[in-house]
């Protein structure tokens, strides 16, 4: 599951883009997580946090449709597939990721975003944030 806001190209200046950088990447270190950049073409990091949180994973960057974005994904195991109606009552969904998702919206003005969701990858669904 991740949770995604996409910048709008017309409000994408290299000031926004370098502070949206470097707020990843202090989140990320105040929750124990390491940054590195995985694309210098695409302005593309991703912070992972090892043994302390396994499952999460903060990016930023230009996704493979070329759209600016900044991203965090959680990763749930189940022994058997969630229900459609449980995965969208929001039963899965941790208190640090909707804190996380709070968060993604306001590293991005407003006026910037062009697209704030939660994907649910394996449903094939997205619902706004």
């Amino acid at each position: 599951m991740s949770s995604v806001v996409i910048v709008d190209e017309n409000y994408l200046t290299e000031a926004l883009r370098v502070e949206a950088i470097a707020q990843v990447y202090e989140k990320s270190q105040s929750l124990g997580g390491n940054c590195r950049e995985i694309s210098v073409k695409d302005s593309r990091h991703i912070c992972s946090f090892g043994a302390q949180n396994p499952s999460l994973s903060i990016s930023i960057g230009r996704n493979s449709k070329g759209e600016f974005l900044v991203g965090v994904s959680f990763t749930h195991t189940h022994w058997f597939p969630p229900s459609r109606d449980d995965v969208l009552a929001d039963k899965y969904v941790s208190p640090q990721q909707k804190e996380l998702e709070i968060w993604l919206k306001e590293i991005i003005p407003s006026f910037a975003v062009d697209k704030a969701v939660r994907v649910y990858g394996s449903y094939g669904f997205e619902l706004n944030l």
